[in-house]
């Protein structure tokens, strides 16, 4: 047009280029659609699942059907302790185990609440995991096998339930810092070795474990569930006559205030504690023997 005046282009400033047009990709999938509109009822059953066990023992599971396959060989376990295992990060640096690897493999998470057989260095947390997936029934390649924890004895480690849990599951064990990092094993200090005690004595007059001193005796049995009062008692007193009286007899056997309990299962026995309302039937029926002249274990 005439007498329009048309700005100079600058010498001196840059042109900012157009901006970039960037492609956004959407997250989601047919799949997920479909989910969103198919009825709860059905939905097929999500492949992670919680349950309690005991009211103690916290089980998270995450498998597909297609997990469950017999095979003839046994299967292999690797467990990991993570509380407080903090080398998880040297996972994908060492090669181990990567994302992509471990997508679609079973995984199973135990965790111990209370005080009792499911908490280290005690196994019932692994015997749960092996009902779980029927590994019970043919077992399992022990030696094949891993157990990974921090707890392990060491100068610095708070404690050794990671090792003895290993033990008492008859599986190998590694700290983190030799299972991720390859590192060199370092020195075990323990405080208390049962291995030094039960060593056998080949002497014609080596002493039995337990004699009986008097005609009539009280004895008691202090110990954690599963530590072994009842094998000791079958395997030594009941021998001797002794008779025996704990909360499982009381409570499994409704006529035992009123006969000898000598005669229970074995498997009616499992070291549960005597509880404080079960305490003072556990008494009267001590002293109930103790009065007819029978030497009484009472189990604590």
């Amino acid at each position: 047009m005439a007498g329009s005046v048309k700005r100079p282009a600058s010498t001196t400033g840059t042109i900012s280029p157009p901006p970039v047009k960037r492609k956004i990709e959407s997250t989601l999938t047919k799949q997920s659609v479909s989910s969103f509109f198919t009825p709860a009822s059905q939905k097929k059953p999500e492949q992670i699942t919680w349950r309690i066990v005991n009211n103690s023992l916290v089980v998270g599971k995450y498998a597909k059907k297609a997990d469950h396959k017999q095979t003839i060989e046994k299967p292999k376990v690797a467990a990991f302790d993570l509380v407080g295992m903090h080398l998880l990060g040297a996972l994908g640096r060492c090669g181990r185990l990567t994302r992509r690897r471990t997508q679609h493999i079973p995984l199973s998470v135990y965790a111990a609440t209370l005080d009792d057989g499911y908490r280290k260095p005690r196994i019932g947390m692994w015997k749960e995991f092996l009902d779980d997936y029927d590994f019970d029934v043919n077992g399992v390649d022990l030696s094949k096998s891993i157990y990974v924890g921090d707890a392990a004895g060491r100068p610095n480690d708070h404690s050794q339930v990671d090792r003895g849990f290993a033990v008492n599951a008859g599986v190998p064990f590694k700290t983190p810092e030799e299972f991720f990092l390859n590192a060199a094993p370092e020195p075990l200090v323990e405080s208390f070795d049962p291995s030094l005690y039960l060593q056998s004595d080949q002497t014609d007059d080596a002493s039995p474990p337990f004699s009986r001193q008097s005609a009539l005796e009280l004895v008691i049995f202090c110990g954690s569930p599963g530590a072994g009062k009842s094998t000791f008692y079958w395997d030594y007193l009941e021998p001797l006559g002794y008779e025996r009286v704990n909360q499982d007899i009381l409570k499994t056997d409704p006529g035992a205030e009123h006969r000898s309990c000598r005669g229970s299962q074995r498997d009616q026995e499992k070291g549960m504690l005597i509880r404080p309302g079960q305490r003072p039937k556990c008494i009267k029926v001590a002293k109930e023997h103790l009065t007819a002249g029978r030497s009484v274990v009472v189990g604590m």
